[in-house]
């Protein structure tokens, strides 16, 4: 091989190594476990490495009609998020985002693209310290200003949450509970009386939902929280607003959670859901659209948070669901999206197809 090709080969070789090391496709060799330790024995780098997790609620100040993504950046490791449609200069996220952050990382960096028919267009981007993501009091709900070219551009609300040693199988509920309340330890919730159990939980499907109205596919918020009448009854009532609620006035209706026999998640709108209600007078169908964070923490901790209560009506020996006619297949239904557990359940999926045809989104 001659002089003017091992110079080609290795001008190629140099930059495919610049192109990979710029771009952090490569370990860096302080993830090595002895090397790191090494590495932080002499203050080269000042933190272990950990995982943090985000929260990417929504982005407001958007100008064009358009679906957004957000992307983030750690290190050599790149996370998204699902493409949201704008909608009156904003666009809700509510995606919680497991991160891991390297000892040798100093920031992570989130960029906001909005999508195109041929690639994503960059309208905005963020840097957060590592410093900042350490502290004992994380930021919640934060607005920061995103730039792009050092002009601001966009704004995006930010939660971030640590958790602690938490088993791989925890449940939905339980992780939201967690995120919700860090100190908490979840052997300690496992310790908890069922009774407790729901008590803790009952933060997690406290909040702010949308109710499709009975006549036209409009929509009405509400603010709802799970209410213990006895150790075995629990109403989802509602009020009008957060401060009706908190000023003790009377709510304006209530849903028994042994009413409901079915929830199933929108799948060609992940910001609905629907809910088949039983009581005295008939069934009915209730579809409610999330305000403040993802739809599938709803009805995952909806979910749950029935089947323990019933594991609890259970225990005590009652009949209560039977009286109103519910069947043991609740999780069975709710699970299988409303399409693949018999006539029932492809009705349910039908009416969901029905409904978000006719849908607003407000």
């Amino acid at each position: 091989m001659d002089t003017l090709s091992l110079g080609i080969i290795g001008c190629l070789g140099i930059g495919f190594g610049r192109y990979a090391f710029k771009n952090y496709r490569f370990p860096h060799i302080s993830e090595c476990g002895c090397i790191g330790k090494c590495y932080r024995m002499f203050g080269i780098h000042d933190h272990e490495c950990f995982d943090i997790t985000v929260e990417v609620i929504e982005v407001s100040q958007v100008r064009c009609k358009k679906k957004y993504i957000v992307e983030i950046e750690s290190g050599r490791f790149h996370y998204k998020t699902s493409h949201n449609q704008e909608a009156d200069g904003k666009v809700g996220f509510y995606e919680k985002i497991n991160i891991h952050i390297r000892q040798c990382d100093t920031h992570i960096t989130l960029k906001l693209y909005s999508k195109e028919l041929l690639k994503d267009t960059l309208v905005g981007s963020l840097v957060i310290g590592v410093d900042e993501l350490m502290r004992d009091q994380l930021p919640r709900r934060r607005m920061y200003t995103m730039e792009i070219n050092d002009s601001s551009t966009s704004k995006i609300m930010l939660s971030f949450y640590k958790v602690g040693d938490v088993p791989d199988n925890i449940s939905p509920l339980m992780m939201q509970a967690l995120l919700e309340c860090p100190n908490m330890d979840p052997r300690d919730v496992e310790y908890m009386s069922t009774i407790d159990q729901l008590r803790f939980f009952a933060k997690v499907i406290t909040g702010p939902l949308k109710r499709m109205n009975l006549f036209g596919p409009t929509w009405t918020e509400y603010y709802f929280v799970p209410i213990e009448l006895s150790q075995t009854k629990w109403e989802w009532r509602y009020w009008e607003t957060r401060s009706n609620y908190l000023a003790k006035k009377k709510h304006i209706g209530a849903y028994s959670f042994l009413g409901v026999s079915t929830i199933v998640p929108d799948d060609s709108n992940k910001s609905h859901f629907y809910v088949k209600y039983h009581d005295k007078s008939g069934v009915y169908d209730l579809v409610f659209k999330r305000v403040d964070r993802n739809r599938d923490i709803w009805t995952q901790g909806l979910i749950e948070f029935i089947t323990r209560q019933r594991e609890l009506i259970s225990k005590e020996s009652l009949n209560a669901i039977s009286d109103i006619g519910l069947n043991n297949e609740f999780i069975k239904n709710s699970i299988k999206i409303g399409r693949s557990n018999g006539n029932d359940n492809q009705v349910l999926g039908d009416i969901i197809a029905d409904m978000s045809k006719e849908m607003i989104i407000s």
